[in-house]
């Protein structure tokens, strides 16, 4: 955005400061990483997906789609949309959720720009919107738009290939949120990043979507993952040993498990990440 970025210093972490922007109307690094290095970095083989921990993270996504554990949580997104198709996927990652999709709803393409990822993807993805139908009745940003330098800019440029009527479904993570600054008294704020730019709330996040000319139709929320930090799982082991409980517990309850997460979000705004549904009305 064209403009002097102000407001007040919301966290720091490691000479990060992350500014709670009135220009922009949600929180963000300051100053804002070069645009070009950005894109550089995501499209990059020898980073994000190519470190050990990121092949270590792949081998577990792939293990657990095998077995079925995020076909609940894909289930309740596909409800939440209303499964329309096509579908767009918007940095796609593995591709687990676009083959879910293609297997059980209809048609689905996947958006990746690091070749690493595509090369190991679980459904062909691609790089270019050339490769694409040229409109989708679903666009899909899943913990994407934390990392993007412009996220208003790149929505507006998407939405262009939203049918009148369609739906956007974006989910990202959800700063600031009570249970998290409770646990900043403990752990202080280890959850900037550099790799991400922007931290938003509900609020902002409705303001983000608003801006883009779209209508926030449904707002839902993951498990809040936080309560385990609260019981003291802090480390890399515990973390991951309660990640594979909760898909477990979400595998043999089924969807309706998030009936609680909502009533969580609801009552007290818990909930990991946001997720929101808004229509190209």
């Amino acid at each position: 955005m064209i403009g002097i970025h102000s407001g007040p210093i919301v966290a720091e972490r490691d000479g990060l400061k992350v500014l709670d922007c009135q220009l922009c109307g949600y929180a963000h690094l300051d100053p804002l990483p070069d645009a070009t290095a950005v894109d550089r970095y995501y499209a990059d083989d020898d980073r994000e997906y190519s470190m050990a921990s990121a092949c270590t993270w792949m081998q577990s996504q792939n293990v657990a789609h095998r077995r079925g554990l995020w076909a609940t949580r894909y289930r309740f997104e596909r409800d939440l949309i209303m499964a329309e198709s096509p579908l767009l996927d918007v940095g796609a990652g593995l591709g687990h959720f676009v083959a879910w999709w293609n297997a059980n709803v209809g048609m689905a393409y996947g958006l990746e720009p690091s070749a690493t990822a595509r090369r190991s993807a679980a459904s062909p993805l691609v790089v270019s919107l050339a490769d694409l139908p040229a409109t989708f009745r679903t666009l899909r940003f899943c913990l994407v738009l934390e990392h993007l330098h412009d996220p208003v800019r790149v929505l507006k440029e998407y939405v262009q290939l939203l049918q009148p009527g369609g739906r956007v479904v974006v989910i990202v993570p959800n700063e600031f949120n009570p249970l998290q600054q409770r646990l900043r008294t403990r752990l202080g704020n280890w959850f900037v990043d550099p790799r991400h730019l922007n931290y938003f709330t509900p609020v902002s996040l409705r303001r983000l979507l608003q801006c883009v000319g779209l209508t926030v139709k449904t707002e839902a929320v993951t498990f809040p993952t936080e309560l385990w930090r609260l019981c003291g799982c802090n480390s890399e082991r515990s973390g991951g040993w309660c990640h594979w409980l909760r898909l477990q517990s979400e595998t043999i309850i089924g969807p309706r498990l998030f009936r609680w997460y909502q009533y969580l979000y609801n009552r007290y705004g818990w909930g990991r990440e946001i997720i929101m549904v808004a229509v190209n009305e």
